[in-house]
């Protein structure tokens, strides 16, 4: 059983979408330096929007999530009605519960689930927002979006985990 506290569920929620987890940590950081560089000197524009979504992509995956947060929120007011804005939004919400803080996280995933019901990550989404309610003791809020989660997006690895998450608070409440 994975306790609703230990590390395991954390992790579930920190670990990007589509994460290449072969990628060492220094080639990591020096396409994140290349970055910094870029979005330094490039103006606005949509290259920049591109650049800076990628820097917080590759702050959250090397756990800088101070960081992430600081390029997100500019960029946040800047890809508002966008389709960049999802991905933002997901992003946002991954960093602050990398940092513990569930009841951030709930805000922006909620933002995301109900305005972009198209979102190709709406399934991660969904499995963070059950991990959030978890990590704060919703029980009840979690598995209603792990049942929902799993009858939305049958076949996928986060119904998988979802599925694993609801027999695991099964065994707990019994």
């Amino acid at each position: 059983i994975n306790y609703a506290d230990s590390d395991y569920v954390k992790e579930l929620a920190v670990r990007l979408p589509g994460e290449d987890t072969s990628t060492s940590s220094t080639a990591l950081k020096n396409t994140t330096a290349r970055l910094e560089t870029e979005v330094a000197s490039a103006g606005e524009g949509a290259q920049t929007v591109a650049a800076r979504l990628e820097l917080v992509r590759n702050y959250a995956r090397l756990r800088q999530y101070d960081r992430a947060l600081e390029i997100a929120k500019p960029l946040a007011a800047d890809v508002k009605g966008k389709p960049e804005e999802a991905e933002v939004l997901d992003l946002t919400a991954t960093c602050h519960i990398g940092k513990g803080d569930n009841a951030a996280a709930k805000s922006e995933l909620e933002t995301l689930l109900k305005d972009f019901p198209q979102y190709s990550g709406r399934a991660r989404a969904r499995l963070n927002m059950g991990l959030a309610s978890e990590q704060e003791g919703n029980y009840q809020r979690a598995l209603a979006e792990y049942r929902a989660l799993a009858t939305d997006s049958p076949g996928t690895e986060e119904a998988r985990l979802a599925t694993e998450r609801i027999a695991d608070l099964q065994k707990l409440s019994n």
